[in-house]
């Protein structure tokens, strides 16, 4: 015997969609000079109060800016290929960190992290959205090259 439509449930049961989460810590200012360097690497780290990414841009030929947030868990996860990166290619391209949260008005259009733009002369000549070593590897070596 078929059972009756009516004695199964056809969907669950709806919830309430779940409030917005407010985060509890306030965004961090990030400490060093001009543009200071995070611990153990060459990787610029963006401080709004003392740098903006338009003065690197004109200060340098190569540049590749790192959109990143401290809450994102790829952006930790590529964070060693970027030091790694910034390290072998010193003195070629310069890779500048900017935290969304910290800098937002740096930040401008971004819509997810991490993203890589790299700039030539001051153009925007590449991009890369998400965490992908083997392409973030490629695209530093292109700008390199330039």
């Amino acid at each position: 015997m078929a059972a009756s439509a009516s004695s199964r449930p056809l969907a669950a049961p709806l919830r309430a969609a779940a409030a917005p989460r407010a985060w509890a810590s306030p965004p961090r200012r990030l400490l060093g000079g001009a543009a200071g360097t995070a611990a153990g690497s060459t990787v610029a780290v963006l401080n709004e109060e003392t740098s903006s990414v338009d003065k690197e841009l004109k200060a340098h030929a190569r540049v590749i800016v790192y959109y990143t947030a401290s809450w994102c868990g790829p952006c930790k996860g590529i964070a060693p290929t970027v030091n790694a990166l910034s390290d072998s290619h010193a003195g070629a391209v310069r890779i500048l960190k900017v935290d969304i949260d910290d800098c937002p008005e740096a930040a401008g259009a971004v819509s997810s992290v991490p993203t890589f733009r790299a700039y030539s002369g001051g153009k925007l000549v590449g991009e890369l959205l998400g965490a992908n070593a083997a392409k973030l590897t490629a695209l530093v070596g292109d700008l390199a090259s330039k």
